[in-house]
């Protein structure tokens, strides 16, 4: 038997509970406070004597579904019928409910697409909410070619699946225009940027055809200070470092400077020595040569001067 129940019913004074099937039919009015109760052969009775056990919601449809077809329960004057009844259909979202109960289940959405492309042509899906409702309907399971659409790179929409679009570098200024697209035909594409539009870069380093860029507001003006005084005192702190070495490589090169210097006036000092040398040697050898040439002229003189006497 395939029953499927979804019902709340409290048992409370002044309240009628009628129990029909083909083989019980009992009226049981509870009056103050009493409990009713389902005895050993599934009958109801108010009295607890012996193993008979409280009746609730789960024994009065227990005892209901295995009674005979038809059997039904009345409760303050609807009364609902437990049939033996076969599935028109295994779905597990829309089952048939015998008896017209209805009965609600959560299904996946892997269920939901399968039922709905084994629909017929036309079917649709039903969501409530409890106080909304939103009702989606399908062609043949699928929706056509003529519906899709798709998110360009602005957030529009567009039935354009995709396109591509070029930039040209200008080698004179360095400007960067948008050049082309990739498609046959440039028309309708009013989403993506027309044809010798300049294009910037943003603040992250991307290329962008939009001049100006929106930025969120701070909510704390004094970190934001804070962080940029932070962030300049790191930059000078770090061109202090560099003016050190550079003033410490000027230095440097001063002291060798000055170095170098130093032995040039020595290398000129010995220099002049050496020149000097030289010439305090060449009058020693020239007044050498004037001596012994005087010499020389004296010995004919004092020849003669004995041929004489």
């Amino acid at each position: 038997m395939l029953m499927w129940v979804n019902l709340l019913m409290v048992l409370t004074p002044q309240k009628m509970v009628l129990f029909l099937s083909k083989r019980i039919q009992q009226v049981i009015s509870p009056s103050g406070g009493s409990q009713a109760y389902v005895d050993d052969a599934g009958n109801l009775t108010t009295n607890n004597a012996g193993s008979a056990a409280k009746a609730d919601m789960k024994a009065l449809l227990k005892a209901a579904s295995e009674g005979s077809d038809g059997a039904s329960l009345t409760f303050n004057g609807t009364e609902y019928t437990i049939a033996k009844a076969t599935p028109a259909t295994t779905s597990p979202v829309a089952p048939l409910i015998p008896g017209g109960i209805t009965y609600q289940a959560t299904v996946s959405k892997d269920v939901v697409l399968s039922e709905t492309k084994a629909a017929a042509a036309t079917s649709s899906i039903t969501f409530n909410s409890g106080v909304l409702s939103k009702t989606i309907g399908f062609t043949a399971g699928e929706s056509s070619d003529a519906a899709k659409s798709y998110v360009d790179d602005k957030g529009g929409i567009t039935n354009v699946a995709d396109y591509t679009v070029s930039y040209s570098v200008n080698k004179d200024n360095g400007s960067v225009t948008v050049a082309g697209y990739a498609s046959a035909t440039d028309t309708n594409k009013d989403y993506a940027p027309a044809i010798g539009t300049a294009v910037n870069v943003n603040s992250a380093g991307k290329i962008t055809t939009e001049t100006t860029s929106a930025g969120s507001a701070t909510t704390n003006p004094l970190a934001a200070l804070d962080d940029a005084i932070s962030s300049i005192d790191k930059f000078r702190s770090s061109l202090g470092a560099i003016q050190n070495r550079l003033d410490s490589a000027v230095t440097n090169l001063n002291n060798t400077t000055t170095n170098l210097s130093e032995a040039q006036s020595r290398i000129q000092d010995a220099d002049y020595a050496t020149e000097v040398s030289n010439m305090s040697k060449a009058q020693i050898i020239q007044q050498a040569g004037n001596s012994v040439l005087a010499k020389a002229n004296q010995v004919p003189q004092q020849v003669l001067s004995l041929l004489q006497g």
